[in-house]
């Protein structure tokens, strides 16, 4: 564990004035784990220069009319039933036919629907000449739209309701104090202590939002005595379609099969919306494992794809992924055998005003040096389906 100090940092601390011996010290201090906010970076680089002017950043979504829904019926349907219990009886519209590709069955049309019962009621089994057969629990039906009667009126038009996304802005500050002594101190190879405390806290403060950006709970705070605190609501938080967990008993050894990576794949590409490359965050369990498939590998041009991190990408039918190893993924963190898989063109990070705050905040007539780093911004994740987490668990 390190040592943790509180408060300023003085000359008292780190020097020993009662040896006059010449001292021969490494200018370098070597800092553990210098870069664990590969997140943050990659969207830094990625800003597209919006920025918020409020607490709450909004966004609307909306989808296309789906095409198909499911029998839901554990016995299933003799050839000559009208009415049958679907998932979605909203998806169908008066009017329309229903074509069960197992079967090879057209019918319909569509005459009632009862969205209490989940039903749809149609007139004819075996339309346009197919023949009627027996329908069992799970079976596809898929919506055929727009056949209207001739001289008949339109078809009854369905529409999908836009939906209103948000989430808040979360400041972060990041603060350090030094003596007005030791600020003018030259150590470390000749860069004076509020220097070097400068790159170091810099990286800590991206660090601490990469922990909001994975792991915040969308929300606000208003404790008694605490004041109001807004906080954003991460990628944990946000990503809840795409998710494959595969389960172990406990105390066995962790792992996953090539098709179980694979089918999450293909859920990850499965929409039109869904970019054709992804940034896939992985703990080094995750990496390892596919590793030992040898996989083929590409080469990743890092000036195209605007991030400056090391990765390794591979390829299948669905699409491209660029695995990258994170370090907040391990057992530390809670994190591992664990993959965050993000669409690069379906996220960013919105500043609210100034992305980046950066200032000294002492009190006048102090000989101290205080300075602070703020930023204040929120995590914008659109179109949650085409993001995804894999991950294995006891």
């Amino acid at each position: 564990m390190p040592s943790m100090h509180e408060g300023q940092l003085n000359t008292q601390r780190g020097h020993d004035f009662d040896t006059y011996t010449v001292r021969d010290v490494d200018p370098t201090i070597h800092l553990l784990q210098a870069e664990i906010a590969p997140i943050f970076t990659t969207l830094l680089n990625m800003n597209r220069g919006a920025k918020a002017r409020s607490t709450k950043i909004e966004w609307i979504e909306d989808e296309f009319i789906p095409h198909a829904t499911k029998i839901n019926a554990g016995g299933g349907y003799g050839t000559g039933i009208l009415t049958f219990i679907v998932d979605n009886e909203e998806y169908g519209n008066i009017g329309a036919f229903l074509y069960c590709p197992r079967t090879n069955e057209t019918m319909g049309p569509v005459m009632a629907k009862d969205n209490g019962a989940s039903t749809l009621t149609i007139k004819k089994r075996g339309a346009f000449g197919t023949t009627p057969a027996a329908l069992v629990d799970n079976d596809v039906l898929i919506f055929l739209r727009g056949n209207i009667k001739d001289g008949g009126d339109a078809a009854e038009a369905i529409v999908t309701l836009p939906t209103t996304k948000f989430n808040y802005i979360e400041p972060t500050s990041t603060t350090w104090n030094v003596s007005e002594m030791l600020e003018e101190i030259e150590t470390y190879g000749g860069v004076n202590k509020i220097k070097y405390l400068s790159a170091k806290k810099m990286k800590e403060h991206m660090e601490e939002i990469e922990k909001k950006i994975l792991n915040g709970q969308r929300g606000i705070d208003t404790t008694t005595d605490t004041g109001i605190r807004y906080a954003m609501g991460g990628l944990f938080y946000q990503i809840i379609s795409t998710i494959t967990t595969i389960s172990v008993g406990v105390g066995a050894t962790k792992g996953f099969t090539f098709k179980q990576w694979n089918s999450w794949m293909r859920n990850l590409f499965q929409y039109n919306q869904s970019s054709a490359e992804k940034i896939v965050y992985c703990s080094g369990d995750i990496i390892e494992q596919i590793d030992e498939w040898k996989l083929q590998s590409l080469d990743l041009d890092t000036d195209d794809f605007m991030i400056d991190i090391a990765a390794r990408s591979i390829r299948n039918s669905f699409g491209t992924v660029h695995l990258v190893h994170h370090r907040m993924f391990n057992e530390t963190f809670g994190r591992d055998w664990t993959a965050l898989a993000v669409d690069p063109a379906k996220i960013s990070y919105i500043p609210f005003q100034a992305q980046r705050v950066r200032r000294n905040i002492q009190e006048r007539r102090t000989h101290a040096r205080i300075d602070e780093i703020y930023d204040s911004g929120s995590l914008k994740v659109t179109n949650e389906q085409v993001h995804g987490i894999f991950q294995v668990q006891e």
